[in-house]
């Protein structure tokens, strides 16, 4: 295989070998079309819509320009470079064309076709290169050097030339190319370069480089430029305003000490937008101490509520009552509200409620008609307050038991350890169980609590 491209708007996957490409819909994994183009085949890349596709000949001198619905050749473009590498622009104007015999980065019009500019000479023949989201910067591997390059695109004139530092330049197979990969992470903070010879994946920081490119197209930075004019000498306008470097403490874990990530992660979701008025008229039934609290912190928080996020992603905790499709083709969603609930579905009386115990509960998925694929129970755990949210019912296990003297205690008097808990306790209580248990019915008709007292609600030293 020489190159391979898809596209999320038309389902399809396109590969290339040195003579052949090919065309599947990854939703039935089926070949749709394989052609033999003129010339054969090299790494190819396309528009973001799928509609066309730049494909090079195989190391020959013309690009094919491919229908992507029919994998008709409808063009043809002739660099007699060496055809190998092709970048097109996440925007769709622009396609980047590299042969593997000359030093120039060709860029051509998508619209009409047409060699708008080229970008070097580079030091070397290029291999693989990228381009950054904006269109202003070409990253470039080339013959003959461990580490890249860097060109203007606007300008068309190589800006950089950075060399991996600590590693020799091992034997290349095929080609002369000890860096024969090369990459920009998503959010074009660091570029990636392959060393095969050494085993290695050589990270670099782009902003250092990138800034040092703007603050040159700001003013005439005399001297940058390898011809002592100046690399920013014919780029008019400010660019960069002002760079600064900001010291802030990074967060670690208080067990082994080590830097914590944050990441996005899913997360489920209780809708209490939705049951925001019910939360305020409940609200007005509860004696607060200090009674500004009532329409101040709490109040102004219950207006403002957004739905809560009650999954953690551990393996400690209250299981998450809710069963997935394990096959995203058959999909299904079971909640469960009750005990009853999971032994009419399941068939077993379920006795023990925590992990791993209730993740060994499975049943076939209903609406797959194969019968293969199988309903499992979601690994998140819920919120610890979540679980504080029940106390008033849970510290008797109610409704198991204990239902007269819960029946006669409930709504109780409520203190909490400092302000910030109103929302955290009260906020929290009761949680949203199934409509159909006593709890729920009883806790749906009254507040969580008659009265609430808040401790050490001011600020104080002592």
């Amino acid at each position: 295989m020489k190159g391979i491209c898809a596209c999320a708007a038309t389902g399809r996957l396109y590969f290339s070998t040195p003579r052949k490409l090919y065309c599947l819909d990854l939703k039935t994994e089926k070949t749709l079309w394989e052609r033999a183009l003129p010339g054969g085949c090299d790494r190819m890349s396309m528009t973001a819509d799928g509609k066309r596709l730049y494909v090079p000949s195989f190391e020959g001198p013309h690009w094919n320009i491919v229908d992507g619905a029919s994998g008709d050749v409808v063009a043809r473009i002739e660099t007699k470079s060496g055809a190998h590498n092709t970048v097109c622009s996440l925007d769709g104007r622009r396609v980047y064309m590299a042969g593997l015999r000359s030093p120039l980065l060709t860029v051509l019009d998508a619209k009409t076709q047409n060699t708008v500019g080229q970008v070097g000479p580079f030091s070397a023949a290029i291999r693989p290169f990228t381009i950054n989201g904006a269109r202003t910067l070409c990253i470039v591997n080339v013959n003959g050097l461990l580490g890249f390059e860097i060109g203007d695109l606007n300008t068309g004139k190589k800006l950089y030339r950075v060399e991996v530092q600590g590693f020799k330049p091992g034997p290349t197979k095929r080609h002369g190319c000890p860096s024969h990969g090369v990459g920009l992470t998503p959010d074009e903070k660091e570029i990636w370069v392959c060393d095969a010879a050494n085993s290695r994946l050589h990270v670099f920081d782009a902003n250092s480089e990138i800034m040092d490119h703007l603050r040159a197209r700001t003013r005439l930075d005399a001297g940058r430029g390898e011809d002592g004019a100046g690399v920013g000498a014919t780029t008019e306008g400010t660019v960069l305003l002002r760079r600064e470097t900001y010291d802030h403490s990074y967060p670690h874990c208080w067990r082994c000490r080590r830097p914590l990530i944050y990441m996005a992660v899913t997360s489920w979701f209780v809708s209490t937008t939705k049951i925001r008025d019910r939360m305020l008229e409940l609200n007005e039934q509860i004696t607060w101490v200090p009674e500004h609290v009532k329409h101040g912190q709490f109040g102004k928080w219950l207006e403002n509520t957004r739905d809560w996020s009650i999954s953690r992603n551990r393996f400690w905790g209250s299981p998450i009552p809710v069963w997935k499709s394990d096959n995203p083709a058959y999909p299904r969603v079971d909640v469960y509200g009750s005990l009853a609930e999971l032994r009419a579905d399941f068939g077993v009386d379920v006795t023990d409620l925590h992990r791993p115990a209730i993740d060994e509960l499975t049943r076939p998925n209903p609406d797959d008609p194969s019968g293969e694929s199988v309903m499992r129970r979601v690994t998140d755990v819920l919120d610890c307050w979540f679980e504080s949210g029940s106390m008033s019912f849970a510290q008797v296990h109610y409704p198991f038991e204990n239902a007269g003297w819960f029946e006669d205690h409930f709504p109780g008097d409520f203190i909490v350890e400092y302000i910030g808990q109103t929302r955290d306790w009260t906020g929290s209580t009761p949680p949203p169980w199934s409509a159909t248990s006593p709890a729920s019915r009883c806790c749906a008709s009254m507040p969580a609590m008659s009265a609430c007292t808040t401790c050490r609600w001011t600020t104080s030293s002592g």
